[in-house]
């Protein structure tokens, strides 16, 4: 690969696997991926959220149906973060996706499903703490209902 074919997508795929679960995308693509599988690993899936939404999510069905239904599903290849607010950031699964694109430009896009995701520095393996975790699928979750998962209010890692 020379230098005129890396992109930013490429810098972005590389910390990614370098900081594993402590990059929210990474995090966001492991829950969409266990949904999309035929059989629910709800014990993977159960890592993967605030312990405080736990007893929402069930078995899992409901969140895998809502997954379920989006037609040729594809993912935003950011998180986005409200101002003011860099321990949540929303993954969006957009519908209708038969190929890869970038946006460069404000775009309108049909995004039938959000996952809220919440910076957690308690979460995580001991050898390298913190975690980012999905708090809600579906709708995204609005800023202020967040405030009792949010033990790390206004501050989280830069990505």
């Amino acid at each position: 690969m020379d230098d005129d074919s890396w992109t930013v997508f490429d810098d972005e795929q590389v910390r990614m696997e370098l900081e594993g679960l402590r990059h929210p995308l990474t995090v966001a693509l492991e829950f969409v991926k266990a949904l999309a599988a035929p059989v629910l690993d709800t014990a993977w899936l159960q890592q993967l959220v605030t312990p405080e939404s736990l007893k929402h999510w069930g078995d899992f069905s409901s969140a895998k149906g809502v997954y379920d239904s989006i037609e040729n599903p594809g993912f935003g290849s950011t998180i986005n973060q409200p101002k003011g607010a860099p321990d949540v950031g929303y993954f969006k699964v957009l519908s209708g996706v038969t190929e890869g694109f970038t946006v460069s430009e404000p775009t309108p896009m049909l995004v039938p499903a959000v996952a809220t995701l919440v910076w957690r520095p308690e979460a995580g393996l001991v050898e390298q703490s913190g975690m980012w975790l999905v708090h809600q699928f579906g709708e995204p979750a609005d800023l202020g209902s967040l405030g009792h998962v949010r033990t790390s209010l206004g501050r989280g890692p830069s990505f």
